[in-house]
Formats: C-alpha cells, sequence, structure tokens
C-alpha cells in the first residue's frame, strides 16, 4: 500500500488483507509501547475531573490574546487541596469546549505527527501523563488500564520515556 501510516492509516485497516491476518498474531518481543501511550488520551481529563480536589489543568502561560491558544502546552498536576482554583472554563465560557480545547492539545494530528515539530508536541503528552500519574488513584487506574491493554494488544513491554526539556 506504501505511504505513511496516518496518511493510509484507513485503507490499511480496511483493505489490507497482511494487515487483517496479522492482528490476531503474537507481535514477538520487540514490540512495546511507550508508557505515556498505554491507552487513549480522552481519559486524562476524565481522571482530572475524578480526583478534581487536588488535580488542576493549567497552561503553561496566561491565555491573554489569540496566539497563546494556539502556541500554549496544557500540564496536569497535582496541588495541595487549599490551592487558589480558576476553571479552564473561563477562558473558554463552557466547559465543553474547555475540554476540547485539551484535547486537541493532547492529541496529535496527521500533519504534526509528520512535521519538524513533532517532538515538543510528543513531550507534551509525555508531561500531562507525567502530572496526572502523580496522583496515586489516577497512577493505580493507569498503570491497571495499561497492564490491561497490553495483554489484549499482546504488547511485550511498556518503555518509561523521560522528556528532553525537563
Amino acid at each position: 500500500m506504501g505511504g505513511q501510516f496516518l496518511t493510509n492509516k484507513k485503507r490499511i485497516e480496511t483493505e489490507s488483507k497482511l494487515f487483517t491476518s496479522a492482528q490476531p498474531k503474537s507481535k514477538g518481543c520487540h514490540l512495546h509501547l511507550h508508557f505515556n501511550t498505554g491507552f487513549g488520551p480522552k481519559e486524562l481529563p476524565e481522571w482530572a475531573r475524578h480526583v478534581q480536589d487536588t488535580m488542576f489543568i493549567r497552561p503553561t502561560r496566561p491565555l491573554l490574546v489569540s496566539e497563546d491558544y494556539e502556541v500554549v502546552n496544557v500540564m496536569f498536576s497535582v496541588r495541595p487541596a487549599d490551592t487558589p482554583t480558576s476553571s479552564m472554563s473561563s477562558y473558554f465560557y463552557n466547559s465543553e469546549y474547555a475540554e476540547a480545547w485539551v484535547m486537541k492539545k493532547l492529541v496529535l494530528q496527521e500533519k504534526e505527527v509528520y512535521g519538524v515539530k513533532q517532538t515538543a508536541r510528543l513531550n507534551q503528552g509525555t508531561r500531562a501523563i507525567r502530572g496526572l500519574v502523580n496522583h496515586e488513584g489516577a497512577y493505580r487506574h493507569y498503570i491497571g488500564e495499561t497492564i490491561d491493554n497490553m495483554v489484549k494488544e499482546r504488547v511485550m513491554y511498556a518503555e518509561l520515556r523521560p522528556y528532553a526539556d525537563g
């Protein structure tokens, strides 16, 4: 089929006989996943809501002008329960849009995967999950879900990935 995977993903999944026959096979000991990609990013805001007394989703800089929304990163962090709060929804006027914006910041689009700034975007996802799993309950849940997913997908190990910018 040729080409880049994401560009051809739907076609590979629906038309490739090789892909269909390989899916149930053991993938072998070389296949791994990066720990911060154990399952989809939709879990992150759900867990942040679950531990809302101490979990904060914050932008890395104030959202003052329209450019800020494009260049800012989001961080999940565990803070003391008495930390002063401000809702991400206050930047967007509704929480549904705020969560959609957070997801857009966490999930790479095809042009970003194959773009020149992919490392910075991948690092953002690593920072997000790292902040979330600082909460014991979220950590236990994430580890359990990741292990279950690895067994289901026949993945041999999960690689811990530090991110480049601290």
